[in-house]
């Protein structure tokens, strides 16, 4: 901002403001991904704040290469261990674009608990019919996951309590993980 409050825009991007952005200072990270190669291109922004212990994600805006909007989407309770600068890998800690329920289309995934053992992700599935994410509450709720792209499973791995670890397999039908082997 300028002596007079006003902000400044220092590119055409700058411009996209959420609910969030009047209540915190934010920084605005952009990624251009290719969902799918049937797809134009999309551009994905990630609006954060910090506040004195947590970075926190407020929300991630997406819009085609024309800057139209496709889509808004919200998080609550995102957090980045103690604004770990550190952990921020290219673009945007802990947002990775994967296919995981593997159709061909990338969908996301995004850091959403540092634990104290285990960590969490918010699981998004990107939807071909409506080409928008949708957000997959089962598989969020399976700490540790990872992709194996060559079975096409989902495993879980996570510390269960007194130095004992689990593994868990799943397929996932009709975005729902069934559990393979425990």
């Amino acid at each position: 901002t300028d002596l007079f409050g006003t902000r400044k825009i220092w590119h055409i991007y700058d411009n996209i403001l959420l609910e969030n952005d009047s209540i915190f200072p934010y920084e605005l990270n952009k990624e251009k991904v290719q969902i799918h190669s049937s797809l134009p291109v999309y551009y994905f922004y990630l609006h954060t704040h910090d506040d004195s212990v947590w970075t926190n994600y407020d929300s991630i805006s997406i819009l085609d290469q024309n800057k139209n909007r496709i889509q808004n989407i919200y998080f609550e309770n995102t957090q980045i261990e103690e604004n770990d600068k550190h952990f921020i890998k290219q673009w945007a800690p802990g947002l990775e674009f994967l296919d995981f329920n593997f159709d061909g289309y990338l969908d996301f995934r995004i850091f959403t608990n540092p634990g104290s053992r285990n960590y969490f992700y918010d699981y998004w599935s990107f939807n071909p019919k409506t080409k928008k994410y949708i957000y997959n509450p089962k598989l969020s709720n399976i700490g540790g996951l990872e992709v194996d792209t060559l079975k096409r499973q989902l495993h879980s791995y996570y510390d269960s309590g007194n130095d004992e670890y689990n593994s868990e397999s799943y397929n996932l039908y009709q975005q729902t993980p069934i559990l393979l082997e425990k």
